[in-house]
Protein backbone atom coordinates (compact mmCIF):
# COMPACT_ATOMS: atom_id res chain seq x y z
CA UNK A 1 0.00 0.00 0.00
CA UNK A 2 1.17 3.18 -0.87
CA UNK A 3 2.51 5.60 1.97
CA UNK A 4 0.36 8.25 1.07
CA UNK A 5 -2.67 5.96 1.09
CA UNK A 6 -1.68 4.97 4.44
CA UNK A 7 -1.75 8.53 5.55
CA UNK A 8 -5.22 9.09 4.48
CA UNK A 9 -6.29 5.66 6.24
CA UNK A 10 -4.73 6.72 9.47
CA UNK A 11 -6.86 10.01 9.29
CA UNK A 12 -10.12 8.01 8.62
CA UNK A 13 -9.45 5.75 11.63
CA UNK A 14 -7.56 8.15 14.12
CA UNK A 15 -10.49 9.21 16.22
CA UNK A 16 -11.48 5.60 17.39
CA UNK A 17 -7.55 5.09 17.92
CA UNK A 18 -6.96 8.24 20.12
CA UNK A 19 -10.21 7.28 22.14
CA UNK A 20 -9.56 3.67 22.65
CA UNK A 21 -6.05 4.73 23.91
CA UNK A 22 -7.31 7.12 26.04
CA UNK A 23 -9.44 4.85 27.02
CA UNK A 24 -7.05 2.12 27.91
CA UNK A 25 -4.66 4.53 30.12
CA UNK A 26 -7.80 5.37 32.28
CA UNK A 27 -9.15 2.11 32.71
CA UNK A 28 -8.68 0.51 35.99
CA UNK A 29 -7.72 -2.88 34.91
CA UNK A 30 -5.14 -1.60 32.31
CA UNK A 31 -1.64 -2.13 34.18
CA UNK A 32 0.96 -0.10 32.47
CA UNK A 33 4.43 1.83 33.94
CA UNK A 34 4.86 4.92 33.45
CA UNK A 35 7.27 4.03 30.67
CA UNK A 36 4.44 2.71 28.78
CA UNK A 37 2.12 5.73 29.63
CA UNK A 38 4.64 8.22 28.10
CA UNK A 39 4.69 5.96 25.27
CA UNK A 40 0.78 5.70 24.49
CA UNK A 41 0.87 9.56 25.11
CA UNK A 42 3.39 9.55 22.62
CA UNK A 43 0.88 8.26 20.32
CA UNK A 44 -1.64 9.99 21.09
CA UNK A 45 -0.26 13.19 19.97
CA UNK A 46 1.40 11.83 17.16
CA UNK A 47 -2.13 10.85 15.43
CA UNK A 48 -3.21 14.51 16.19
CA UNK A 49 -0.13 15.41 14.45
CA UNK A 50 -1.20 13.87 11.15
CA UNK A 51 -2.70 16.33 9.62
CA UNK A 52 0.30 16.91 7.78
CA UNK A 53 -0.71 14.48 5.20
CA UNK A 54 -3.97 15.86 4.19
CA UNK A 55 -4.71 17.67 0.47
CA UNK A 56 -4.06 21.64 0.22
CA UNK A 57 -7.26 23.74 0.05
CA UNK A 58 -7.63 25.24 -3.51
CA UNK A 59 -8.38 28.97 -3.37
CA UNK A 60 -10.79 29.37 -5.82
CA UNK A 61 -9.95 32.84 -7.25
CA UNK A 62 -6.67 34.73 -7.94
CA UNK A 63 -6.03 37.17 -5.27
CA UNK A 64 -4.34 40.13 -7.02
CA UNK A 65 -3.08 43.35 -5.33
CA UNK A 66 -3.37 46.11 -7.75
CA UNK A 67 -1.04 49.40 -6.77
CA UNK A 68 -0.42 52.96 -8.93
CA UNK A 69 1.56 55.66 -8.88
CA UNK A 70 0.75 58.97 -10.78
CA UNK A 71 2.13 62.59 -10.30
CA UNK A 72 -0.44 65.43 -12.11
CA UNK A 73 1.09 68.94 -12.89
CA UNK A 74 -2.11 71.34 -12.56
CA UNK A 75 -2.48 75.35 -13.31
CA UNK A 76 -5.75 75.41 -11.56
CA UNK A 77 -4.90 73.81 -8.04
CA UNK A 78 -7.88 74.47 -6.10
CA UNK A 79 -10.07 72.92 -8.81
CA UNK A 80 -7.91 69.63 -9.44
CA UNK A 81 -7.56 68.93 -5.56
CA UNK A 82 -11.36 69.15 -5.69
CA UNK A 83 -11.75 66.83 -8.44
CA UNK A 84 -9.60 64.37 -6.72
CA UNK A 85 -11.63 64.18 -3.69
CA UNK A 86 -15.16 64.25 -5.79
CA UNK A 87 -14.00 61.10 -7.66
CA UNK A 88 -12.77 59.86 -4.18
CA UNK A 89 -16.15 59.80 -2.91
CA UNK A 90 -18.14 58.53 -6.11
CA UNK A 91 -15.80 55.41 -6.61
CA UNK A 92 -16.38 54.71 -2.35
CA UNK A 93 -12.34 55.17 -1.75
CA UNK A 94 -10.84 56.46 1.25
CA UNK A 95 -7.33 58.11 2.22
CA UNK A 96 -5.07 56.47 4.24
CA UNK A 97 -2.51 59.08 4.37
CA UNK A 98 -2.32 62.67 2.94
CA UNK A 99 0.16 65.43 2.75
CA UNK A 100 -0.59 69.39 1.64
CA UNK A 101 2.05 72.20 1.04
CA UNK A 102 1.54 75.40 0.34
CA UNK A 103 5.49 76.23 -0.63
CA UNK A 104 6.08 78.42 2.29
CA UNK A 105 8.87 76.08 4.06
CA UNK A 106 10.79 76.88 0.80
CA UNK A 107 14.04 79.17 1.10
CA UNK A 108 13.28 80.73 -2.17
CA UNK A 109 9.56 82.29 -0.74
CA UNK A 110 11.95 84.16 2.12
CA UNK A 111 13.32 86.61 -0.01
CA UNK A 112 10.86 86.70 -2.86
CA UNK A 113 7.74 88.52 -3.67
CA UNK A 114 6.56 85.26 -6.18
CA UNK A 115 3.35 83.88 -5.77
CA UNK A 116 3.88 80.15 -3.79
CA UNK A 117 3.36 76.88 -5.61
CA UNK A 118 0.87 74.45 -3.73
CA UNK A 119 1.48 70.61 -3.93
CA UNK A 120 -0.70 67.54 -2.32
CA UNK A 121 0.28 63.96 -1.76
CA UNK A 122 -1.50 61.39 -0.52
CA UNK A 123 -2.25 56.83 -0.09
CA UNK A 124 -5.47 55.94 -0.84
CA UNK A 125 -7.50 52.90 -1.07
CA UNK A 126 -9.92 52.18 -4.07
CA UNK A 127 -12.34 49.37 -4.45
CA UNK A 128 -10.38 47.29 -6.67
CA UNK A 129 -13.40 46.74 -9.16
CA UNK A 130 -13.37 50.73 -9.66
CA UNK A 131 -9.45 50.97 -9.96
CA UNK A 132 -9.16 51.62 -13.47
CA UNK A 133 -12.02 54.16 -13.14
CA UNK A 134 -10.40 55.93 -10.69
CA UNK A 135 -7.00 56.28 -11.82
CA UNK A 136 -8.56 57.51 -15.31
CA UNK A 137 -10.51 60.48 -13.53
CA UNK A 138 -7.17 60.86 -11.29
CA UNK A 139 -5.15 61.32 -14.14
CA UNK A 140 -7.45 63.46 -16.32
CA UNK A 141 -7.07 66.29 -13.47
CA UNK A 142 -4.34 67.92 -15.55
CA UNK A 143 -1.20 67.46 -17.01
CA UNK A 144 -0.37 63.21 -16.43
CA UNK A 145 3.70 63.45 -16.03
CA UNK A 146 4.20 60.19 -14.82
CA UNK A 147 2.20 56.52 -13.97
CA UNK A 148 3.74 53.36 -12.64
CA UNK A 149 1.12 50.61 -12.39
CA UNK A 150 1.36 47.01 -10.90
CA UNK A 151 -0.04 43.98 -10.16
CA UNK A 152 1.15 41.81 -7.12
CA UNK A 153 -0.13 38.10 -7.38
CA UNK A 154 -0.89 36.93 -3.75
CA UNK A 155 -2.79 33.72 -4.80
CA UNK A 156 0.21 31.44 -3.97
CA UNK A 157 0.84 32.74 -0.21
CA UNK A 158 -3.14 32.86 0.52
CA UNK A 159 -3.01 29.29 -0.65
CA UNK A 160 -0.17 28.22 1.43
CA UNK A 161 -1.93 30.26 4.45
CA UNK A 162 -5.19 28.16 3.69
CA UNK A 163 -3.79 24.89 3.87
CA UNK A 164 -1.86 25.77 6.80
CA UNK A 165 -4.82 27.23 8.84
CA UNK A 166 -6.84 23.96 8.21
CA UNK A 167 -4.33 22.06 9.20
CA UNK A 168 -3.64 24.05 12.75
CA UNK A 169 -7.47 24.16 13.28
CA UNK A 170 -7.94 20.59 12.68
CA UNK A 171 -5.16 19.91 15.44
CA UNK A 172 -6.94 22.59 17.70
CA UNK A 173 -9.80 19.94 17.25
CA UNK A 174 -8.21 16.83 18.08
CA UNK A 175 -5.95 18.02 20.93
CA UNK A 176 -9.60 19.85 22.96
CA UNK A 177 -10.85 15.97 21.93
CA UNK A 178 -7.72 14.82 23.54
CA UNK A 179 -7.46 17.18 26.73
CA UNK A 180 -11.00 17.08 27.21
CA UNK A 181 -10.53 12.69 28.15
CA UNK A 182 -7.26 13.29 30.00
CA UNK A 183 -7.36 13.52 33.79
CA UNK A 184 -3.74 13.39 34.93
CA UNK A 185 -2.82 16.91 35.27
CA UNK A 186 0.82 15.64 33.85
CA UNK A 187 -0.37 14.92 30.56
CA UNK A 188 -3.31 17.71 30.37
CA UNK A 189 -0.42 20.87 31.52
CA UNK A 190 1.63 19.59 28.17
CA UNK A 191 -1.60 19.14 25.74
CA UNK A 192 -2.64 22.81 27.06
CA UNK A 193 0.56 24.07 26.39
CA UNK A 194 0.57 22.89 22.99
CA UNK A 195 -2.92 24.03 22.43
CA UNK A 196 -1.92 27.48 23.06
CA UNK A 197 1.04 27.41 20.54
CA UNK A 198 -1.65 26.10 17.41
CA UNK A 199 -4.01 28.85 18.82
CA UNK A 200 -1.23 31.72 18.37
CA UNK A 201 -0.77 30.17 15.36
CA UNK A 202 -4.07 30.51 14.04
CA UNK A 203 -4.24 34.33 15.60
CA UNK A 204 -1.75 34.63 13.65
CA UNK A 205 -2.20 33.06 10.29
CA UNK A 206 -5.86 34.51 10.05
CA UNK A 207 -4.41 38.60 10.53
CA UNK A 208 -1.98 37.78 7.70
CA UNK A 209 -5.05 36.36 5.31
CA UNK A 210 -7.37 39.26 6.43
CA UNK A 211 -4.76 41.51 5.40
CA UNK A 212 -4.45 39.98 1.95
CA UNK A 213 -7.77 40.02 1.25
CA UNK A 214 -8.49 43.90 2.48
CA UNK A 215 -5.24 44.64 -0.26
CA UNK A 216 -6.82 42.30 -2.91
CA UNK A 217 -10.48 44.42 -2.22
CA UNK A 218 -9.05 47.96 -1.64
CA UNK A 219 -6.24 48.46 -4.19
CA UNK A 220 -3.45 51.41 -3.81
CA UNK A 221 -3.02 54.60 -5.28
CA UNK A 222 -0.26 57.03 -4.63
CA UNK A 223 -1.38 60.35 -6.04
CA UNK A 224 0.26 63.64 -6.36
CA UNK A 225 -0.62 66.68 -7.65
CA UNK A 226 1.68 69.55 -8.08
CA UNK A 227 0.92 73.29 -8.64
CA UNK A 228 2.43 74.68 -12.12
CA UNK A 229 2.55 77.88 -13.77
CA UNK A 230 2.05 78.91 -17.74
CA UNK A 231 5.80 79.84 -18.78
CA UNK A 232 5.75 83.40 -20.01
CA UNK A 233 9.14 84.46 -21.99
CA UNK A 234 9.87 88.61 -21.48
CA UNK A 235 11.17 90.41 -23.99
CA UNK A 236 15.52 90.77 -24.35
CA UNK A 237 16.08 94.63 -23.63
CA UNK A 238 18.94 96.17 -25.05
CA UNK A 239 20.70 99.19 -23.15
CA UNK A 240 21.82 102.15 -24.71
CA UNK A 241 25.72 103.63 -24.36
CA UNK A 242 24.25 106.07 -21.81
CA UNK A 243 22.49 103.21 -20.24
CA UNK A 244 25.54 101.34 -19.75
CA UNK A 245 27.97 103.81 -18.85
CA UNK A 246 24.98 104.96 -15.94
CA UNK A 247 25.50 101.80 -14.77
CA UNK A 248 29.42 101.46 -14.53
CA UNK A 249 29.80 104.89 -12.79
CA UNK A 250 27.24 103.47 -10.31
CA UNK A 251 28.86 100.22 -10.09
CA UNK A 252 32.42 101.75 -9.91
CA UNK A 253 31.12 104.71 -7.01
CA UNK A 254 29.37 101.88 -4.99
CA UNK A 255 32.35 99.45 -5.12
CA UNK A 256 34.68 103.08 -4.16
CA UNK A 257 31.97 103.65 -1.24
CA UNK A 258 32.25 99.97 -0.25
CA UNK A 259 35.92 100.13 -0.19
CA UNK A 260 35.62 103.51 2.47
CA UNK A 261 33.31 101.61 4.46
CA UNK A 262 35.08 98.88 5.11
CA UNK A 263 38.23 100.66 5.62
CA UNK A 264 36.45 102.52 8.33
CA UNK A 265 35.75 99.58 10.13
CA UNK A 266 39.24 98.49 9.86
CA UNK A 267 40.47 101.50 11.41
CA UNK A 268 37.75 101.45 14.35
CA UNK A 269 38.66 97.90 14.93
CA UNK A 270 42.61 98.18 14.86
CA UNK A 271 42.05 101.64 17.18
CA UNK A 272 42.45 100.04 20.29
CA UNK A 273 45.66 98.01 19.53
CA UNK A 274 46.98 101.24 17.58
CA UNK A 275 46.43 103.52 20.85
CA UNK A 276 48.65 100.92 23.02
CA UNK A 277 51.30 100.50 20.71
CA UNK A 278 51.80 104.04 20.40
CA UNK A 279 52.08 104.73 23.78
CA UNK A 280 54.77 101.63 24.66
CA UNK A 281 56.45 103.40 21.49
CA UNK A 282 56.32 106.65 23.11
CA UNK A 283 57.69 105.19 26.66
CA UNK A 284 60.90 103.43 24.43
CA UNK A 285 61.58 106.63 22.28
CA UNK A 286 61.34 108.51 25.59
CA UNK A 287 63.35 106.08 27.69
CA UNK A 288 66.25 106.10 24.43
CA UNK A 289 66.20 109.63 24.72
CA UNK A 290 67.09 109.92 28.58
CA UNK A 291 69.69 107.64 28.05
CA UNK A 292 71.81 109.79 25.25
CA UNK A 293 70.90 112.76 27.35
CA UNK A 294 72.53 111.30 30.11
CA UNK A 295 75.63 110.39 28.53
CA UNK A 296 75.99 113.49 26.72
CA UNK A 297 75.76 115.10 30.14
CA UNK A 298 78.22 112.80 31.35
CA UNK A 299 80.90 112.89 27.98
CA UNK A 300 80.52 116.72 28.74
CA UNK A 301 81.20 116.68 32.47
CA UNK A 302 84.29 114.63 31.93
CA UNK A 303 85.31 116.77 28.96
CA UNK A 304 85.07 120.10 31.58
CA UNK A 305 87.39 117.97 33.78
CA UNK A 306 90.37 117.58 31.31
CA UNK A 307 90.22 121.35 30.93
CA UNK A 308 90.48 121.94 34.14
CA UNK A 309 93.13 119.80 35.11
CA UNK A 310 95.35 120.76 31.80
CA UNK A 311 94.92 124.42 32.79
CA UNK A 312 96.00 123.92 36.41
CA UNK A 313 99.43 121.97 34.65
CA UNK A 314 100.07 124.97 33.26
Amino acid sequence: MPFERFGYLVLEQREMVCQHVVKKCRDSHFVASDYMKHLLYAVVVLLADIDLLAEPNAVSKEMLVYSCTMSVDTLNFETSLSGFRNALDTYGGFVEQENFSDGGSEGRWYSSSEEKWKSYTATVRIPSKDYDNFCNAAGGLGDLRSKNASVTNMSQEYSDLSTTLAIYEAKEARYLALLADITEDEYAIAVEKELTDIQIQIANLKTRMNTIETDVAYSYVYFTLNEVREYKAEPVKTDTFAERLSSTLSSAGEGFLSFLEWLLFVIIYLAPYLVFLGIIAFIIIAAVRGVKKHKAAKAAKIAENKEAVNSEEK
